[in-house]
């Protein structure tokens, strides 16, 4: 019996020493920049993850506000005013301050529009951890949710001409960025 506890007292010392040895030695020499790319597994594994997490927790609800004109122009500024900096305001993933985000922002024309309204809301409300997906649920309206939630969805759709006014929007942000950051604030 006592050679038993000794076995196991020696198996979690080694597991320890194991763990701090990938600590220190292995993860700090792993390269954590945002301006490196995530690889064909490591997003594989974290979308396979995520989605799971949001379809575990999510319901299927559809979103309660209809696409009328006034409810998507109340989307469009709901999603301009915290989406688009980082997703664009096409939701197309190239966000306003030319940053580098690890993992990327994702385009939400793309694979998200397969989500539920729920799921959608679920994620803006709650953010993700361990990205730059802040959770939004403390500090806004259940509506304002569904605005952005709203907004989302019809990127999928917009005609040529909402593409080409929010094209015109987001070169005239991109102009009005490079102006700020390169000091001709003033042009």
């Amino acid at each position: 019996m006592k050679k038993a506890v000794f076995y196991i007292i020696m198996l979690i010392v080694a597991e320890v020493i194991g763990g701090l040895i990938v600590t220190f030695l292995v993860l700090s020499s792993m390269n954590w920049s945002a301006t490196n790319k995530p690889g064909t597994l490591e997003a594989r594994i974290a979308n396979y993850t995520i989605s799971r997490w949001v379809r575990r927790n999510a319901n299927n609800q559809s979103n309660p506000f209809p696409e009328t004109s006034e409810n998507l122009k109340t989307a469009k500024a709901e999603f301009g005013e915290h989406c688009a900096i980082c997703h664009g305001l096409d939701g197309s993933g190239v966000n306003k301050i030319e940053a580098d985000f690890y993992p990327p922002a994702p385009k939400l024309t793309g694979e998200i529009q397969s989500w539920s309204d729920g799921q959608i809301y679920y994620v803006i409300a709650n953010g993700i951890g361990w990205s730059a997906m802040p959770g939004f649920s403390k500090n806004h309206e259940s509506q304002d949710i569904w605005d952005m939630v709203l907004w989302i969805r019809h990127l999928a759709k917009i005609t040529p001409e909402e593409k080409a006014q929010l094209e015109n929007e987001m070169r005239a942000g991109s102009e009005q960025h490079e102006r700020t950051m390169h000091g001709n604030a003033e042009n």
